[in-house]
């Protein structure tokens, strides 16, 4: 794995940073976001980024996206499997394990890891990973 792919809704996942800056009001942003995600297909997963709280996990888990904390989940349809593993950020807080969210995939299947930065890119090769979705770096973090 040597890229990684920006992404945006409405596919079914999120990547952090949902309030924009580290002390802005969660509770803004859960409004808009509510919206974006009444015109998003199930399951809905994401991970959180730096300027992200567990208040705002809580909020988001409440609204129907499940974040992803250094763990896997697999989806299944029409007998086909895909794993999306989600780290915790590892930009700011240094917080994702990818080997805990990578356990339980076997190296042979399709997996997809979501991150909040790509800057753990090698790291997730390493693991197996197949394909990384992250959002865009920022200046300070290249």
């Amino acid at each position: 794995m040597h890229a990684t792919l920006r992404v945006s809704t409405p596919f079914g996942w999120t990547i952090g940073d949902y309030r924009g800056d580290i002390y802005a009001p969660y509770k803004t942003v859960l409004s808009g976001l509510a919206q974006v995600r009444a015109a998003l297909r199930k399951p809905i997963h994401g991970v959180l980024g730096n300027h992200d709280t567990t208040d705002l996990l809580w909020r988001l888990e409440e609204m129907g996206i499940r974040v992803l904390v250094n763990e896997s989940v697999t989806i299944d349809r029409d007998g086909e499997r895909i794993h999306l593993a989600g780290v915790d950020d590892a930009h700011y807080y240094r917080a994702d394990d990818i080997e805990s969210a990578m356990a339980v995939i076997p190296r042979d299947d399709f997996s997809v890891l979501l991150s909040h930065t790509p800057e753990i890119y090698r790291k997730a090769a390493d693991a197996g990973c197949n394909l990384m979705l992250t959002r865009s770096v920022c200046p300070a973090e290249s």
